[in-house]
C-alpha cells in the first residue's frame, strides 16, 4: 500500500474526516488505473459517500469489487449508496452479499432493513432490525426503527412500547420523542402528547420539529389562536418552509380566513414546487370560499395535472386474462380504512361484494387501525401498507398485483397518493368516496362514481372524469354499533326549535350565516347549535356571534359545543 493511500485512509478515518484533503491523494493513486489496488477504489467510494455523492461512490465501489475486494464493508457501502440513489434491487443484493460474508455485521443488518422498508417489504425489514437488536440489545437506533415498522403496520400500541424502550435506552433520542408525540396526538391523547414534546423542548427550545409538533397538537385540539401564533413565529424564521406554510394556511382556512389561506398555499407552492400538498390543499380550500365561482374552481384544477402529471402519459397494463367470466381484482388506495368518513361509507359495500366475482386489494396510506379496519381487512383478499413509499414503488406493487380497476379514495384530501395515480398502474382508474367534493382534475382518472343528488344533471362539463351515477346513493353508509337510539323531539320539551350544524366550520361563512339568519327570523324563538372542535376557539365563535347579531339574531339564541368523542357527538345529534 502506497504512502499516499495510507495518508488518505488516515484522513478519512478521523473522528472529523478531512475528506477534501484525502480525495487529491486518492486521485494520485488512481492515476495508474491498471496498477491501482482495490483499496484505492474502495476508499474513494468512502470519500464520496462522506460528500453525499452516492452515484459516483457506487461506481468506485463496484470497481473495487472487480479489482479483488473481498471485504463485506465494500458490499455494504455499495448497498448504502444504491439505497440513496433508488437502485433498490442492487442495494438488496449487495446488502445480502455483505451479510453472507459477515453474518454479525450490525450496520449491514440495519441498512438491509432500510432497503426492505423502501421496497414496502415491512416483514423482511422487521426481521433485519430484530437481528440487529440481537447483536446489540442496547441500541436505541434499532429500537426506534422497529417502532417505526410497527407504526407503519398500524400496530400503534406496539409502536408506543418501542418508542418508550428507545427513550429508556437514550432519554435524549429526540427523534423518538417527536414520533411518540405525533402518535399520541393521532390517538387523541393530547395531554400526553404535550408532555412528551415538552421533554424535547426542555433540551432544545428552538428545535424546529418539536415546535411543529406542538403547533399540530394545538390545531388538532382546536386552539387555533395558539397554533396560528406559533406557525407565524416559525415562518418569520423560516419563510421558505412550505410544509409549515401549508399547515398555517390550513389553520387559517379552518377559521374562515379564506383569502389569506389561499395566498399562503400558493406561496408554499412557489417556495417548494415539488410540494404536492400545497396544490391539493389549495384546490380543496377554494370550495370553502363563497366568493369563488364554479368556473374559477374548475380552471384551477388544471393546475395539478399541469405541474405533477408526466409530460407523456404512461402506458397502462393490459390484463393477461381477458375472459369475461374471471374474477376482477379491485384495488383500493386510501388513508381512510378506519372510523373515518371513507371507512363508514365503504365497509358495507365491500362486505357485500360477491366473492366469486371480485377480489379486493387494499393499499393503506395511514396507520390508523380500529374495528372498521378489521372489517375492511376481512373483506379483502390482500392488505398492504404503503406508508412512506415512493410513488414508483407503489405503482410497481399495483402493477405486480395485476389490479384490473384501481379505485382512488382520497382525492385532494389528506394521505392522498395522486402522484402515484398519474403513473396509471391499472387498466381502469376510478374515483369514489374520500375528498369527493368535485372533479379530481386528473386526466388519468377515467370515471367518478356519484349519484343524481351529489352531482345533478348538467354539470358534466366541469368534470374531467366520466360521471357514473348510481340510482339512489353513491355510498353505503354504516352507522356505528354504539349509535344511540333516536330520542323524542327536543322542541316538545323546550318549547322552541333548535337548528343544528355539526359540519366542518370552514363551511360556515357569511353567505351561509345570512341564509340561516333569514330562517331563524322566520321561526320565532328558534335556536342554533353549532358543534365542532373550532368552537372551542373564542376568537372563532366571537366572529359568528358578531355576524349573527348584525343579522338580527341575539347571542343568547346561539349555542357552541367543541370537540368530543364520537359517542358523545352522536348522542348530541
Amino acid at each position: 500500500m502506497t504512502l499516499q493511500l495510507k495518508r488518505a485512509i488516515a484522513l478519512l478515518d478521523r473522528k472529523k474526516p478531512e475528506t477534501n484533503k484525502a480525495i487529491p491523494l486518492l486521485k494520485q493513486v488512481l492515476k495508474k488505473k491498471n496498477k491501482a489496488p482495490w483499496p484505492a477504489w474502495h476508499y474513494m467510494g468512502v470519500a464520496l459517500i462522506q460528500k453525499r455523492e452516492y452515484e459516483k461512490a457506487a461506481t468506485y465501489l463496484r470497481e473495487a469489487l472487480k479489482r479483488g475486494s473481498d471485504e463485506p464493508e465494500t458490499w455494504h457501502l455499495l448497498s448504502m449508496s444504491c439505497l440513496e440513489i433508488g437502485r433498490l434491487d442492487e442495494a438488496g443484493e449487495s446488502g445480502q452479499e455483505a451479510l453472507r460474508r459477515r453474518p454479525d455485521f450490525f450496520k449491514a443488518w440495519l441498512n438491509l432493513g432500510s432497503v426492505y422498508r423502501a421496497q414496502a417489504k415491512l416483514e423482511e425489514a422487521l426481521k433485519c432490525y430484530q437481528r440487529a437488536n440481537q447483536l446489540d440489545p442496547r441500541s436505541a437506533g434499532v429500537a426506534f426503527r422497529i417502532a417505526n415498522i410497527y407504526r407503519d403496520q398500524g400496530d400503534l400500541k406496539k409502536a408506543l412500547e418501542l418508542y418508550d424502550i428507545t427513550l429508556k435506552i437514550d432519554e435524549e433520542y429526540f427523534e423518538a420523542l417527536c414520533e411518540k408525540a405525533r402518535l399520541l396526538q393521532k390517538m387523541y391523547r393530547f395531554d400526553e402528547a404535550r408532555e412528551t414534546i415538552s421533554q424535547l423542548l426542555k433540551h432544545k427550545s428552538h428545535d424546529l420539529e418539536g415546535r411543529l409538533v406542538l403547533c399540530d397538537i394545538d390545531r388538532a385540539q382546536g386552539d387555533y389562536e395558539e397554533a396560528i401564533s406559533r406557525y407565524e413565529e416559525i415562518l418569520s424564521e423560516h419563510p421558505g418552509f412550505a410544509v409549515v406554510r401549508v399547515n398555517y394556511a390550513l389553520s387559517l382556512q379552518e377559521i374562515g380566513r379564506f383569502e389569506e389561506s389561499e395566498k399562503n398555499y400558493l406561496r408554499a407552492f412557489r417556495d417548494q414546487p415539488e410540494q404536492v400538498e400545497s396544490v391539493s390543499n389549495y384546490l380543496m380550500g377554494l370550495h370553502y370560499n363563497p366568493k369563488r365561482s364554479r368556473e374559477e374552481i374548475f380552471e384551477a384544477h388544471a393546475m395539478w395535472d399541469e405541474h405533477f402529471s408526466p409530460d407523456v402519459r404512461p402506458e397502462r397494463p393490459v390484463p393477461a386474462d381477458r375472459s369475461p367470466d374471471r374474477k376482477l381484482r379491485i384495488g383500493l388506495i386510501s388513508g381512510g380504512f378506519w372510523s373515518h368518513p371513507v371507512g363508514w361509507m365503504i365497509t358495507l359495500g365491500l362486505e357485500n361484494l360477491p366473492k366469486d366475482r371480485f377480489e379486493v386489494y387494499c393499499y393503506t396510506t395511514n396507520n390508523m387501525s380500529d374495528h372498521l379496519t378489521r372489517r375492511i381487512h376481512e373483506a379483502s383478499a390482500s392488505w398492504k401498507s404503503v406508508i412512506g413509499y415512493s410513488d414508483d414503488i407503489i405503482a410497481g406493487i399495483i402493477r405486480e398485483d395485476e389490479i384490473d380497476i384501481l379505485v382512488e379514495l382520497s382525492g385532494h384530501s389528506a394521505d392522498n397518493r395522486l402522484k402515484m395515480v398519474v403513473k396509471e398502474p391499472a387498466p381502469v382508474i376510478v374515483k369514489w368516496v374520500g375528498g369527493l367534493f368535485n372533479t379530481t382534475g386528473l386526466k388519468a382518472v377515467d370515471f367518478l362514481i356519484t349519484d343524481w343528488h351529489e352531482t345533478p344533471g348538467g354539470v358534466e362539463e366541469y368534470y374531467t372524469e366520466k360521471l357514473v351515477r348510481m340510482p339512489d346513493d353513491y355510498i353505503c353508509f354504516h352507522p356505528p354499533e354504539y349509535a344511540p337510539e333516536v330520542e323524542p323531539l327536543p322542541a316538545l320539551e323546550k318549547g322552541h326549535v333548535t337548528f343544528g350544524c355539526f359540519n366542518n366550520p370552514s363551511k360556515v361563512n357569511p353567505v351561509l350565516l345570512k341564509k340561516w339568519a333569514e330562517i331563524m327570523n322566520r321561526v320565532p324563538g328558534s335556536r342554533l347549535l353549532l358543534k365542532s372542535k373550532q368552537y372551542d376557539t373564542e376568537m372563532f365563535t366571537r366572529q359568528i356571534v358578531e355576524k349573527m347579531e348584525e343579522l338580527g339574531i341575539a347571542a343568547d339564541r346561539l349555542e357552541f359545543d367543541g370537540h368530543s368523542p364520537h359517542t358523545d357527538l352522536l348522542a348530541k345529534y
